[in-house]
């Protein structure tokens, strides 16, 4: 699932930032079943901080491969982390650019 407008991109990073602020409360509260997020959350946050900067920057916010973070992420579940498909539509518009012509 595609971004159709930039404002839906950004908004889009923004959601994400958000999910890992509420899984990284979430194992604070209850660590059982999340122990391996820890080794990947910090780097995840990193990476979306930096490229939500890109956006307000204004530099170029699509490319032509992944996105670093994918490699962090691409073989989680969704029970390990529930906004997968959020991270996996991120980059999946930032290497297809905006869905001008979908529905």
């Amino acid at each position: 699932m595609q971004a159709k407008k930039p404002e839906a991109y950004f908004n889009m990073v923004e959601q994400a930032l958000f999910e890992v602020e509420d899984l990284r409360a979430a194992i604070e509260y209850e660590s059982s079943g999340f122990e391996s997020a820890q080794d990947y959350l910090e780097p995840l946050e990193t990476e979306l901080k930096a490229f939500r900067q890109r956006f307000l920057d204004g530099e170029p916010v699509f490319g032509e491969k992944d996105l670093k973070y994918v490699a962090l992420v691409k073989d989680r579940g969704i029970h390990e982390l529930p906004f997968l498909g959020l991270l996996l539509a991120i980059n999946q518009t930032y290497r297809k650019g905006l869905d001008v012509d979908g529905d």
